[in-house]
């Protein structure tokens, strides 16, 4: 039998769930699952619904015990983790405020750089490439493994260097004529209140769409938001992944969705379409369900708002990474 975690968590979730598994091999799997998790508030979960339904009540009872002992720790984690957030709500309602009463949201921003449809040729050249290279590295001995490593990387890089090359440098234009980034220090400290503004709208836009889906029976699915290797990884692991999470992505998903993607659609339908647009089409790029899909949904649509007000990506760069931090967070505390 595979020991790998991801393989005996598969195995464990439909022996729990399904009951597609026959009593041998649920107490095969019980012996697994300690021996590939970590004795988290998940594991003990997962090993006492399984002691339930082998019949084990001694073990049931062990495990619900330390299931108990576990939970106080837990519960001081997500009470300092809705510390933060409550934290990010008061000082962006306060930015929000404060940005109205000085009428800054007044502000536009003009974005014709190129023309729509050289926007639209170098994105769908540059999701060829990425698209190329994937399947080309794939079929290499050892391509599986690079990806897992570096794929992040393969994912962003084409685009944003084909975009360079065929509409950069043919018109002159310079990284921070479009993207508005530089220099950065200064760029932080005047849009900073922009991003703990649309930081704060986002938490509460995410509130209340997860109260309005349970109030409607819908749920995220765990496998949506769960990083096997920040779970079960090497401590060299969860640094990489937390690097990629809180560093590269919203780097370089600001650069395609918003700074590449939104200028594009801004010269042919105007601002509040390209809005709208960069930010679905960043939503549906996630490939999460409904309830996953509408906060993310809701985030791209205030980090386009603040790149039309303010002609820069920095505030959506600094929103989009505590964002993350924040559901790394949320991860790690519960699960690692």
């Amino acid at each position: 039998m595979d020991s790998e975690p991801a393989t005996v968590l598969y195995r464990v979730l439909r022996a729990v769930y399904l009951d597609d598994t026959n009593l041998t091999e649920k107490q095969e799997l019980q012996a697994r699952l300690a021996e590939s998790m970590p004795g988290n508030w998940f594991y003990f979960q997962l090993a006492r619904r399984l002691a339930e339904q082998t019949g084990d009540e001694a073990l049931s009872f062990s495990l619900a015990s330390q299931l108990d002992h576990q939970a106080t720790p837990l519960l001081w984690k997500w009470r300092v983790g809705l510390g933060v957030e409550l934290m990010i709500l008061g000082i962006g309602g306060w930015c929000v405020i404060l940005l109205v009463k000085s009428q800054w949201v007044s502000r536009r921003t003009s974005f014709s750089h190129w023309t729509f449809g050289d926007g639209v040729a170098v994105l769908a050249r540059g999701g060829a490439l990425t698209v190329g290279l994937l399947g080309v590295i794939a079929l290499w001995p050892r391509g599986a493994d690079f990806l897992m490593e570096y794929g992040a990387l393969v994912l962003y890089l084409p685009i944003v260097l084909v975009a360079y090359g065929l509409l950069f440098r043919s018109r002159g234009l310079s990284f921070n004529r479009v993207f508005g980034w530089r220099p950065f220090v200064r760029q932080v400290r005047t849009t900073f209140p922009v991003a703990m503004g649309v930081l704060g709208l986002g938490i509460l836009g995410d509130w209340g769409i997860m109260i309005f889906g349970d109030y409607l029976g819908y749920t995220v699915h765990w496998t949506e938001w769960f990083v096997p290797d920040l779970v079960w990884g090497s401590p060299m692991q969860v640094v990489k992944t937390l690097f990629e999470f809180v560093i590269l992505a919203p780097v370089f998903e600001e650069i395609i969705f918003r700074g590449l993607l939104f200028p594009t659609l801004f010269v042919r339908f105007g601002g509040y379409a390209a809005i709208f647009g960069s930010g679905l089409l960043f939503a549906l790029a996630h490939g999460y369900g409904l309830l996953a899909f509408l906060t993310v949904l809701w985030s791209g649509w205030l980090w386009g708002w603040a790149y039309y007000r303010t002609g820069s990506l920095v505030p959506g760069m600094l929103a989009h990474a505590i964002n993350n931090g924040l559901v790394v967070y949320s991860l790690m505390a519960f699960f690692r």
